[in-house]
């Protein structure tokens, strides 16, 4: 069993772990409705929380942000709160963050996942150095508190059997006792330093590595689309041509439970390396990208490699630039045109494969287009985007149905009073604990 599905279901010590002790050590943790109400609250990213996975740990398929989105959003859905995204935790919990301390470290009492929705016991312990299972860099500095020297000290003494979490306090009195944590520790320097982090991940296995079977699918992976199939120009901003449906079915749960089923394992979804085409187009020389840019400078940045340098859109002539070298976090977050896709799919291909190779070139643009609806593939941004629009949807149909309902019964106990709104029925807006708008009727006066 992985360490990620090992530690899901492993109960939280009295202890102070760094966000990135959790996310190292015990990724199952992101399963934890508390462990997100954390790191939440201290302003973690998507981007910051695949940095650091993908950077300490050895992951048989690297964290996508489709998957980190999926596991962040259920734990807080199996705790009941299915109004709950990422983006809006500063409003569905704005009445109890005014007392929140963001100093504190401490996973005291936290709540492991399977406890807060299957009403299952925590697992049994495990052997401390089983930690370190898939580690590739232990944390060091201040991302690193008692629990990175408790590991390493039980991989560098493997004859000793200290349990976890069991043996959490003995070893650590063992070890000298705790260390008290300091400014630097704290969730929300470690997330803002994270984020804008690349993951230092070694390329995959290449096509030319791989056996026949695997070239094999490989290839139908970048099968051209059949005829009449009009491939469109990305140069110019669109929104992907998604159904709607597709995404609603691919993306959320069932309406019953508003998240998916959990009793088989789920992983992030296999990405494939896909070889760049080979064009006719010029590569980019850095003295005439300088002189293209020179001859229309851009108002809004000094930087020829800022994704809107040339417009909001890629250069539709030579020279052209690798798209990797372009600067994926001067993307807009709310920019969902195929430009902003295309860099971002690119981006996963770079950081995952090594893959250097595509470029801004329109028969590169066109390609990945293809590829990204072949894949049914989706950024992080565009993923939050569908999922915000689908609760503001069912708000403005709850807040209509609540409108009508109240009129109507409104009607049946005094005459229609032709001066007063639909509006006037409504004393007040509010949200109940669960994140639901709920209105208070504007009481009538005696006849």
């Amino acid at each position: 069993m992985s360490v990620e599905n090992l530690t899901r279901n492993m109960r939280f010590p009295n202890a102070n772990f760094t966000a990135i002790e959790l996310l190292t050590f015990l990724p199952g943790c992101l399963n934890s409705p508390d462990v997100i109400y954390r790191f939440a609250s201290n302003g973690i990213s998507l981007d910051a929380i695949l940095s650091i996975v993908n950077t300490n740990r050895v992951l048989e398929q690297q964290w996508t942000a489709e998957y980190c989105y999926r596991t962040v959003r259920n734990a807080m859905r199996h705790d009941g709160h299915s109004g709950w995204t990422l983006k809006k935790h500063p409003q569905y919990f704005a009445d109890s963050l005014r007392d929140w301390n963001a100093e504190s470290l401490s996973v005291s009492g936290f709540r492991v996942s399977l406890s807060t929705y299957h009403k299952r016991k925590p697992d049994a312990d495990i052997r401390f150095a089983r930690l370190a299972d898939g580690v590739r860099h232990m944390p060091a500095g201040v991302d690193a508190l008692d629990l990175t020297r408790l590991v390493q000290h039980c991989v560098q003494n493997p004859s000793e059997e200290w349990m976890y979490p069991s043996n959490y306090n003995m070893l650590l009195a063992h070890l000298g006792g705790s260390k008290q944590p300091v400014a630097a520790n704290m969730d929300r320097p470690i997330f803002e330093r994270w984020e804008h982090a690349i993951p230092h991940i070694p390329r995959r296995t290449r096509p030319a590595e791989l056996n026949p079977q695997s070239k094999q699918a490989l290839r139908r992976s970048v099968t051209p689309k059949t005829e009449g199939e009009a491939p469109r120009r990305s140069g110019r901003r669109w929104r992907p041509s998604f159904k709607s449906r597709e995404l609603q079915e691919d993306f959320s749960g069932t309406e019953d439970s508003g998240v998916e089923d959990e009793n088989e394992e789920s992983g992030p979804k296999p990405m494939r390396w896909v070889k760049p085409p080979l064009t006719g187009g010029s590569t980019m020389l850095s003295q005439a990208l300088q002189y293209a840019y020179s001859a229309k400078p851009s108002p809004k940045t000094d930087d020829m490699f800022d994704a809107y340098a040339f417009g909001n859109g890629p250069r539709v002539t030579a020279p052209f630039r690798p798209l990797h070298r372009v600067t994926i976090k001067s993307l807009k977050s709310d920019d969902l045109g195929g430009w902003a896709e295309n860099l971002r799919w690119a981006a996963e291909q770079h950081t995952t494969f090594g893959e250097t190779g595509w470029t801004e070139c329109p028969e590169h643009m066109e390609r990945i287009a293809e590829l990204r609806q072949e894949q049914t593939w989706a950024s992080a941004e565009l993923v939050i985007s569908i999922e915000n629009n689908q609760q503001e949807e069912k708000e403005d149909t709850a807040w209509v149905s609540t409108m009508v309902e109240g009129t109507l019964a409104s009607m049946y106990r005094r005459e229609i009073d032709t001066i007063m709104s639909i509006r006037g029925d409504i004393d007040e807006e509010y949200f109940d604990a669960e994140g639901r708008l709920k209105f208070r009727p504007r009481p009538w006066p005696r006849r």
